[in-house]
């Protein structure tokens, strides 16, 4: 764990101690020992102990040197800093009130979907429609034979719409698969992703028609 503050980490010490985890705090992303730590480790939590700028650049940092899932843990809620760190790699975005339960949930949670994601690893996971490409192995998407730069959660959009080529997928599905955000959860995020990706795939993103709206429910991608 990133910026922890010691309350914080004495719980999650004896929470994850208890579940034979090991738990490993780092007080500062500037330490000497920075990048070896995050190297081996198999997820990272990033608390934001006052400095909400500073997570998107910490998980930039840490997904230049691993793709282990990244938690970041903050005081408030706050719209644009949760964009800036999805867009920077992190996998989850938890805001105040958790419990130190929840958190454990979600750190398992994150554990398996990468443990799931690993084990997949081996088979191949292609997707070419209209022009477009997805190299899931790869992490590569070609847009009409052009290499298009998505961000983690752009790219992780993207795969779940073409894996359901034709199938409309609920906002709430969306959001629970890429971000992890409940049922009533802020719907402004995937609303902001879904434009970005559509300028970077759809030849007039103005009037969209591969990733196309259905009405009160979410969206889908057109063959």
């Amino acid at each position: 764990m990133v910026g922890c503050p010691q309350a914080l980490a004495d719980q999650l010490r004896e929470v994850t101690s208890a579940t034979l985890m090991q738990f490993d705090l780092l007080n500062d992303s500037l330490h000497d020992s920075f990048e070896k730590r995050v190297e081996g480790a198999d997820i990272v939590v990033v608390h934001e102990n006052g400095s909400e700028p500073a997570l998107p650049r910490i998980c930039e940092r840490v997904r230049r040197i691993t793709d282990v899932p990244i938690i970041t843990l903050v005081n408030r809620y706050d719209e644009q800093t949760m964009c800036a760190t999805f867009d920077a790699g992190a996998n989850d975005y938890i805001y105040p009130d958790y419990s130190h339960r929840e958190l454990l949930a979600r750190i398992r949670a994150q554990l398996r979907r990468a443990h799931e994601y690993a084990s997949k690893g081996t088979r191949s996971e292609r997707y070419e429609l209209d022009g477009i490409t997805v190299d899931v192995s790869r992490h590569e998407v070609l847009v009409r034979g052009r290499s298009a730069v998505l961000t983690p959660k752009e790219f992780d959009l993207l795969r779940m719409l073409v894996s359901h080529v034709d199938k409309a997928i609920s906002r709430e599905q969306l959001l629970q698969d890429i971000w992890h955000i409940g049922e009533g959860g802020n719907t402004r995020t995937l609303d902001v992703h879904i434009g970005r990706l559509r300028h970077k795939i759809e030849q007039d993103p103005s009037n969209p028609q591969m990733i196309v709206t259905v009405p009160g429910y979410g969206y889908k991608l057109r063959a």
